[in-house]
């Protein structure tokens, strides 16, 4: 009987807190209702996702950190500016923060799209590209920042049409290192062709192998026109299967090569001529050659380096060549070398 009595207190129990809990769900539903109707609606208000949602949803944000060491076998008595011949890794003996990169954009991939692009460069190699280095007395610091790239893009009919800031047509290599074969950049990049441009560049499809780009800007690697003449820069390129090549060219007048000086007619009125040849074969999946070829004019120069008396004026050419080829262990181990060289002429300016 005792036994009995237990079971029936235990079953009593039991249905007693089966009703708790029903209840405890009843009103936790109909707080989660309550909630659902008083929620903040997105910003681009609405129930239903927005066209606004939709591009914020394509954006892509990037960037990376580059750090060196480099010695010099020389040891220069001097270690700041010790190897001009680099674009970047100027000193001697040094550790150096090479770049801290980002990276944020959305690429107008479909006819009617916009896009944007904004590349911030931070440390030693903003410093070098923003010329900040080189007007800093005493130079010691690394808190530099340079506007690599910074444009709006829209797509018209597949016509991709970029305004504002962008990188050369020209070269085989980009500012960038880490997007190179190469661990540095070779000559050609650093003395035969501008690296950025201010203005506007369209570029398209001729067919699934020909494509060509055509762009005027404020000149060579100037940010506003210095002399109220513009540069013009065109490409035309071709890619099939496992060979890919382009011939790139600009023309303008900047006062400015990025060999040996600047013109000086009257703020740089005569005009620079460069034509650039790039060509690239992927002879397997581990192994790949390119080559590049640079050849450039510009009259009546001030020669502020080089092998020409400094100050001195007269017209010059320019001309380099560079080779190489990669070889990729696996993903991610490859090995790169590359042989280049310039030569640059100079003549009597009369």
């Amino acid at each position: 009987a005792a036994s009995d009595a237990r079971f029936a207190a235990m079953e009593q129990r039991m249905a007693q807190l089966e009703d708790k809990l029903d209840a405890s769900e009843r009103t936790v539903a109909a707080q989660q209702e309550l909630l659902n109707s008083r929620a903040v609606p997105a910003v681009s208000a609405g129930s239903e996702p927005s066209k606004l949602d939709a591009f914020f949803d394509t954006v892509s944000l990037g960037g990376y950190v580059s750090a060196s060491y480099v010695y010099n076998n020389n040891n220069p008595d001097d270690s700041i500016y010790a190897q001009s011949v680099n674009q970047f890794d100027l000193d001697h003996n040094t550790f150096t923060l090479d770049g801290a990169k980002l990276e944020i954009g959305r690429v107008a991939a479909a006819p009617g799209e916009a896009g944007f692009q904004l590349d911030l460069m931070f440390g030693d190699d903003g410093g070098i590209l923003g010329a900040y280095r080189f007007n800093t007395d005493g130079y010691a610091s690394d808190n530099f920042v340079y506007v690599q790239e910074m444009y709006a893009s829209y797509n018209w009919n597949d016509v991709v049409m970029k305004f504002g800031k962008w990188e050369t047509l020209l070269g085989s290599e980009v500012i960038d290192t880490v997007a190179n074969r190469n661990v540095t950049q070779g000559l050609l990049f650093t003395y035969a062709i501008p690296l950025v441009h201010t203005g506007l560049l369209a570029n398209g499809k001729i067919s699934e192998e020909w494509g060509w780009a055509v762009a005027v800007a404020n000149g060579w690697n100037n940010a506003t026109d210095t002399n109220d003449n513009k540069g013009v820069l065109g490409q035309l390129s071709f890619a099939s299967g496992a060979f890919s090549s382009a011939l790139s060219t600009y023309y303008g007048s900047d006062g400015n090569t990025g060999f040996a000086g600047q013109s000086v007619e009257s703020v740089g009125q005569d005009r620079a001529l460069v034509l650039d040849w790039t060509a690239t074969w992927v002879a397997s999946d581990a192994l790949t050659f390119w080559g590049n070829l640079d050849w450039g004019k510009q009259d009546d120069v001030e020669f502020v380096n080089g092998p020409q008396t400094v100050g001195s004026v007269a017209n010059a050419q320019w001309y380099g060549a560079s080779v190489g080829g990669q070889y990729a262990f696996d993903d991610r181990t490859s090995l790169a070398l590359r042989g280049d060289g310039t030569v640059i002429a100079w003549g009597d300016n009369g």
